[in-house]
């Protein structure tokens, strides 16, 4: 068996133990955590359109890339040179 069919594998079983539902019932707490039944009506409807259907698609790129910008952000300071005890 080779590597891509042993990750194949696990993948399917993964996927047998997983349901969205379960997701979507951790997920819908918190929507309702921080916005009102009359500001998912807006979203739907904002989701509906054009621009918002564009948003969906460029999403997952975006939050990639927003990643990788945050990443090379904080790897862009120095670390703070610190005197050991020993050479005071």
């Amino acid at each position: 068996m080779t590597t891509a069919n042993i990750l194949h594998q696990i993948c399917v079983e993964f996927r047998k133990e997983l349901s969205a539902d379960e997701l979507v019932k951790l997920i819908i707490p918190l929507y309702d955590k921080h916005l009102t039944h009359p500001e998912i009506k807006e979203l739907i409807k904002f989701y509906e359109t054009e621009v918002g259907k564009k948003l969906i698609s460029v999403m997952p790129a975006i939050t990639a890339e927003s990643m990788q910008a945050g990443q090379q952000w904080v790897c862009s300071f120095t670390p703070i040179q610190t005197k050991s005890p020993s050479q005071d």
